[in-house]
């Protein structure tokens, strides 16, 4: 059991650093927001996000997880997305 405690410590830590880097790539979104709404620019651009999931995918050591990053990016890019959409709309 000390093995399983050490093991989810290790990701309740990892657990941490993502919350931080979340709300970070969050804040982020919508400044990207305020950026395409300048710009009169579309939110989707779905070369970027094919780019920046290739690219990712490339860095992976342990390639039997492509289709899962993927899928997780997928889920970032679409939460990034409603967040755009919700700071459009309420600077409308």
């Amino acid at each position: 059991m000390e093995n399983l405690a050490k093991l989810r410590q290790e990701i309740d830590e990892i657990d941490n650093e993502l919350v931080v880097l979340f709300e970070k790539r969050m804040k982020i979104s919508k400044e990207v927001a305020a950026f395409k709404r300048i710009h009169n620019m579309p939110i989707y651009d779905e070369t970027r996000e094919n780019k920046i999931i290739e690219k990712n995918i490339s860095k992976l050591k342990d390639k039997s997880l492509s289709h899962e990053l993927e899928t997780f990016y997928r889920m970032i890019f679409k939460i990034s997305r409603d967040i755009q959409e919700k700071e459009l709309s309420k600077n409308k």
